[in-house]
């Protein structure tokens, strides 16, 4: 039942992510703006945010292995809109990469959320997208 409930809910989670692609120009804006609604939505219905991003972390194995199913779609997702929306001249981020920004996105969002917090989620838009974003490095390292 949990299960079914956890299944339902991420899907819609999911598809509302998706179709969020569509509604910005760039690829930062894009993400931006599908991170925004996501976060609009665990807000707005944080029974839904607790389901999705804390109960699968607390025993249940079946939810662990749904919601690891969940993540690897989201990661999928990001893979081909990138690959989608960057010009040629962009490098495009390797796939243990966007695993670890979508990681670090459900981690922070499960910490606010079992915290209480859910209702501040919106507010916590940079925070979040700074999780995710610590994975992206764009700049040159030197030794």
């Amino acid at each position: 039942m949990i299960a079914d409930a956890y299944r339902r809910a991420s899907g819609e989670l999911f598809v509302e992510y998706a179709a969020s692609f569509r509604m910005a120009d760039s690829w930062s804006e894009k993400l931006g703006a599908a991170l925004q609604r996501l976060l609009r939505r665990l807000a707005a219905e944080p029974a839904i945010a607790h389901l999705c991003f804390v109960a699968p972390m607390v025993g249940d194995a079946e939810l662990r292995e749904i919601r690891e199913a969940y993540r690897s779609r989201y990661v999928e997702l990001l893979a081909t809109e990138q690959d989608r929306h960057l010009d040629d001249e962009e490098e495009l981020l390797p796939e243990l990469q966007l695993e670890m920004m979508v990681g670090s996105m459900f981690r922070t969002i499960g910490t606010l959320v079992a915290d209480g917090r859910a209702p501040e989620l919106p507010a916590m838009l940079e925070d979040v997208a700074f999780s995710a974003a610590v994975f992206e490095p764009r700049v040159a390292l030197t030794a």
